[in-house]
C-alpha cells in the first residue's frame, strides 16, 4: 500500500518538476543521443555495473562523494564523511567501541552488511563478519572518490555487499605530486598528524603516507571531569603506491603498508580492569591493467592481507564458573547456567548488603529447598526481571552444584574469586586474486565477466582451538545491452562457492528509459547475500584455567562453563530481495543533480542477535521488510556556491523468529536489534561557499529518532561547520581550518554512555603543500 502510494506520488513530482521547468521528454532533441558517451560535463560512475557509465545510465542508486567534497566538509574519520550519505546512520558498538555505518538500519553492533573496497580490495573481515573502521589505512586526502552504491550488489560484488558497496578510490600518485603535511588538535583530545610525499619520474610515480590520529571518543557519564566510557582510541599507518606505465599498454601498481594502533574497551562483568584492543597489520597489492584495444581491456589483481589483534586483561571468574557439571548444563539450558556460574555468584559477594542476604537467602533455597521449578522461576523473575524456564533436571543439577560449594556453614566458596590472564586474540590473513575482462562487443553491447579466489586463514586458540581456513570461489559477470535510444537493460550475477557456506546465486536486473542522456527512470530488481562467517559457522571456543589454586573442587585444571562448539551448526546466509524504481535528472542549465529512489526490500534467514562469546547458539531465522524513499540534490548555484540536501524515509516491519533460548530481556533486545540504529526520517543539508583564498560550509544533520518511542522521541540534530583560509606563496600553499560541531539536543546518540560533556566540539588544522 505505502509503495504504491509513494509510486504514485513521485510519478506526479517527476511531471510536475517537468512541467515547471518546461522540460519535457518529447521536447529533447533526439540528437542529444548521438553526444559522445561520456561528454565532460555528464557525471560518470564506475562502481554500481563493474563499467563506467554516465549517472543517467547507471543500474542502480549511488552517492558520489568526490575529493573536493571531502575537503569543504573537514571530517575526521570515513564514518562521519559517510554520514553525508542518504539512509545511512552512524554510532558506535558498545562492546568494543568500534564506529558503527549501516545503511537503513540494521542492527547496532557490527558493520557486517556492507562490503567496502579500497581500489578494489575488501577490508570486509571474512572471519569475524565485521568492518573495522579504523583499520583502513587511507587518509582523507589520499581519497580522489568515494561511490556508495545503496542497494543489494552481491551480483557484482558477492556475498556481504548485502545492502551495498562503498568503494574507495585512491588519488593516483601522480595527481599528488609534493609534500603534504598536516596537523589537527581540537577537543575530546583529538591529535592528528598527516605527511605525504608523491614524485613523478618519466613514466612512474610514488606516494608514501604516513598517518597518526588520536581522540577520547564520548565523555560517557561524568561526575566531574572523569570520562567513564574508557572509549579512546589511537592509530597509525604508513603506505605506500608506486605506479608505471609500460610501452605496451599495461599498467602496474603496487601498494602496501603497514597499520598499528589500539582502541579501549569497555571494562566488562569479569574484567579487573578496562583493556584495549591492540592490532597490528599488513597488506600488499600489485595490479596490472591491460588495454588490448580500445573496446577490450582487463585487469589482474593480487592482493595479501594479514593482522593481529590482541586483547589481553586480567580477569576474575568465579570458582563455581569452573565446574565441570555447569559447563554440561550450559548445552543444556544456557540462561540457567549463566545465572549460577555469573549472576548467582555475582549478586552473593555484592557491596550492598540486601543483594547479598537475598542472593544468600536463594543459595540456601536451592541447597535444601523443596521449591518446585515453576516456583523457583517465579521467585528468580521477581528478584532480576528476567522470565525463566525450568525443569526438575535444572534444579536437581543446581542443587548439586550449590551443595559441593557448602563448607558446613555457608556459601562463601561458592562465590569465591579466581583471578587469572585472559587472552581474547586472534590473527588472521587473506590471500585473493580477481580477474576482469570487459569488452565493447558492438556499439550497443558490452560485458564485464570475471573470476575471484580467495583464502582465509584465522588462527585463535580461544575462539577457534587453533587454525581455521576456508576457501571462496566466484564468477561475475553484467551484461549491459542498448536495446534502443531510449531503454537500456542491465542484466547481471554472481555465482560463489564458499567451502563453509552453501553455494549461492545473486542476481541483478535492470532496466533504464533514458528520456534524454541526462534524464532517466530506473527498474531494479536484485538480491544479495550475506554469508556466515567462520565464527558464526565454525566456533570452537573454550576458555581453558591451569594451575590452579586450592579450590572446594578440587582440581588443578578446568575450562570455563560458556563455551561454543559447532557439530551441529549450520547458519544459512542471510538473503535480502530488492525492488527499485528510481529517477534520476541533471538540469545542467541550472546546475542542479537529482536522484530519487523508491524501494521494497524483503530481508530474510537474519542473524539479530549479538553474536559473541555468550550466545551458546545462533537463530537464523528472523524476517524483515523495509520500505521507503531516500534522495539526493546537488545544486551548483554558480561558481562559488554549491547546495547538498540528502534524506530518507524508512517504514519498517521486524518479525522475529524463534527466541526460546533467550531471557525476556533478550527477546525484547532482539526484537528492536534490526531497528535500533533507524530513523524514520533523516537527512541533511550542506552549504558550500568559495571565497578569494577561503571557503565555508555549513551542515545541518537530523534524525528523527535513534531507537524511539511516543514518549521518548530521542531526536538527533548537529549542527557543523567549516572554515578554510589558505595563502599561496611561490610553490607553497599553507591553510588553517577550523571546525565546530554543535549537538542541539541533549542526550545519548544510541546507548546511554554515548553523550559528551559539552554540546560544542572544536579542532584546528594546520596545513602545508609544496
Amino acid at each position: 500500500m505505502f509503495l504504491s502510494r509513494t509510486l504514485h506520488s513521485i510519478v506526479l513530482f517527476i511531471v510536475f518538476f517537468m512541467e515547471c521547468t518546461g522540460v519535457y521528454a518529447s521536447e529533447y532533441d533526439l540528437s542529444e543521443f548521438d553526444l559522445p558517451l561520456l561528454e565532460a560535463d555528464i557525471p560518470v560512475v564506475l562502481s554500481a555495473a563493474r563499467l563506467k557509465q554516465p549517472r543517467a545510465e547507471v543500474p542502480a542508486s549511488v552517492t558520489v562523494i568526490d575529493a573536493e567534497q571531502i575537503a569543504a566538509w573537514g571530517v575526521r574519520t570515513l564514518p562521519e564523511l559517510l554520514r553525508f550519505v542518504p539512509g545511512v546512520f552512524v554510532t558506535q558498538d558498545k562492546f568494543e567501541h568500534n564506529d558503527v555505518v549501516a545503511y537503513h538500519g540494521s542492527t547496532a553492533y557490527m558493520s557486517r552488511r556492507l562490503q567496502v573496497l579500497v581500489d578494489g580490495m575488501s577490508v570486509y573481515k571474512g572471519g569475524i563478519a565485521m568492518v573495522v573502521w579504523d583499520d583502513i589505512p587511507i587518509a582523507l586526502e589520499d581519497i580522489q572518490r568515494i561511490e556508495f552504491v545503496r542497494g543489494p550488489s552481491s551480483a557484482m560484488y558477492g556475498a556481504n555487499a548485502f545492502l551495498g558497496v562503498v568503494s574507495i578510490t585512491s588519488k593516483k600518485p601522480a595527481d599528488t605530486e609534493g609534500v603534504r603535511i598536516s596537523y589537527r588538535g581540537g577537543t575530546q583530545n583529538v591529535r592528528d598528524a598527516m605527511g605525504s610525499v608523491s614524485t613523478i619520474y618519466g613514466k612512474s610515480s610514488s606516494r608514501i603516507t604516513i598517518q597518526q590520529t588520536s581522540d577520547d571518543g564520548f565523555d560517557g557519564l561524568q561526575t566531574e571531569s572523569s570520562d567513564k566510557l574508557e572509549d579512546s582510541r589511537r592509530h597509525g599507518f604508513a603506505t605506500g603506491y608506486y605506479e608505471q606505465d609500460l610501452d605496451s599498454g599495461i599498467q602496474l601498481s603496487f601498494q602496501g603498508g603497514y597499520k598499528y594502533g589500539y582502541t579501549d574497551v569497555r571494562k566488562g562483568l569479569l574484567w579487573q580492569e578496562p583493556r584495549s584492543n591492540f592490532v597490528k597489520a599488513y597488506y600488499g597489492s600489485a595490479q596490472a591493467d591491460f588495454n588490448f584495444s580500445s573496446s577490450h581491456q582487463a585487469y589482474l589483481r593480487a592482493y595479501w592481507q594479514f593482522e593481529k589483534r590482541t586483547q589481553e586483561g586480567i580477569a576474575c571468574i568465579p570458582t563455581v564458573a569452573l565446574d565441570s557439571d555447569l559447563y554440561a548444563e550450559w548445552e543444556v539450558n544456557p540462561q540457567w547456567a549463566k545465572f549460577l556460574g555469573i549472576g548467582l555468584p555475582t549478586a552473593a559477594s555484592s557491596a550492598d548488603p540486601a543483594t547479598a542476604y537475598a542472593s544468600n537467602q536463594l543459595l540456601q533455597q536451592l541447597a535444601f529447598g523443596s521449591s518446585t521449578p515453576n516456583e523457583l522461576a517465579a521467585i528468580i523473575e521477581q528478584a532480576t526481571g528476567e522470565r525463566y524456564t525450568l525443569s526438575q533436571e535444572d534444579v536437581d543439577l543446581a542443587q548439586t552444584v550449590v551443595l559441593r560449594a557448602y563448607d558446613g556453614t555457608g556459601f562463601s566458596q561458592f562465590s569465591q574469586p579466581f583471578c587469572d590472564d585472559a587472552n581474547l586474540s586472534y590473527d588472521g590473513q587473506r590471500s585473493d586474486v580477481e580477474w576482469q575482462d570487459t569488452v565493447q562487443w558492438t556499439d550497443t553491447l558490452r560485458s564485464v565477466t570475471g573470476i575471484n579466489i580467495r583464502q582465509e586463514k584465522i588462527n585463535s586458540q580461544t575462539y577457534f582451538d587453533g587454525k581455521v581456513t576456508s576457501y571462496l570461489y566466484r564468477a561475475f559477470g553484467n551484461l549491459e545491452w542498448h536495446a534502443s535510444e531510449s531503454i537500456i537493460i542491465n542484466a547481471a550475477g554472481t555465482y560463489e562457492y564458499e567451502s563453509i557456506n552453501s553455494p549461492e546465486f545473486s542476481p541483478h536486473i535492470a532496466l533504464n528509459y533514458l528520456f534524454s542522456p541526462r534524464q532517466s527512470v530506473r527498474l531494479v530488481y536484485s538480491t544479495a547475500i550475506r554469508s556466515p562467517d567462520v565464527y558464526e559457522q565454525k566456533p570452537n571456543y573454550s576458555f581453558d584455567v591451569n594451575n590452579l589454586p586450592d579450590n572446594y573442587l578440587g582440581v588443578q585444571e578446568a575450562t570455563y562453563f560458556i563455551h561454543q562448539v559447532y557439530d551441529d551448526r549450520r547458519v544459512e546466509s542471510e538473503k535480502i530481495t530488492s525492488y527499485e524504481v528510481g529517477y534520476y535528472h541533471n538540469i545542467s542549465s541550472i546546475g542542479l543533480e537529482m536522484d530519487i529512489k523508491l524501494y521494497r526490500d524483503e530481508l530474510t534467514q537474519l542473524i539479530s542477535q549479538y553474536v559473541g562469546v555468550a550466545a551458546p547458539s545462533l537463530s537464523n531465522d528472523t524476517e524483515m521488510s523495509i520500505e521507503g524513499v531516500d534522495w539526493q540534490f546537488q545544486w551548483e548555484l554558480s561558481g562559488k556556491n554549491w547546495l547538498r540536501f540528502v534524506g530518507a524515509y524508512l517504514d519498517t516491519d521486524v518479525r522475529p523468529g524463534s527466541t526460546y533460548l533467550f531471557s525476556q530481556i533478550e527477546i525484547e533486545e532482539f526484537q528492536t536489534a534490526e531497528t535500533r540504529l533507524s530513523a524514520q526520517y533523516s537527512g541533511n543539508v550542506s552549504w558550500h561557499h568559495k571565497g578569494e583564498g577561503w571557503n565555508s560550509t555549513f551542515s545541518y544533520f537530523w534524525n528523527s529518532a535513534y531507537d524511539a518511542s511516543e514518549a521518548d522521541p530521542n531526536d538527533y540534530r548537529r549542527y557543523e561547520v567549516n572554515l578554510q583560509k589558505s595563502w599561496r606563496y611561490r610553490k607553497l600553499t599553507s591553510s588553517v581550518t577550523l571546525f565546530w560541531h554543535h549537538l542541539v539536543d541533549d542526550g545519548e546518540l544510541l546507548e546511554a554512555d554515548q553523550v559528551y560533556s559539552t554540546n560544542d566540539l572544536y579542532s584546528i588544522r594546520i596545513g602545508v603543500d609544496f
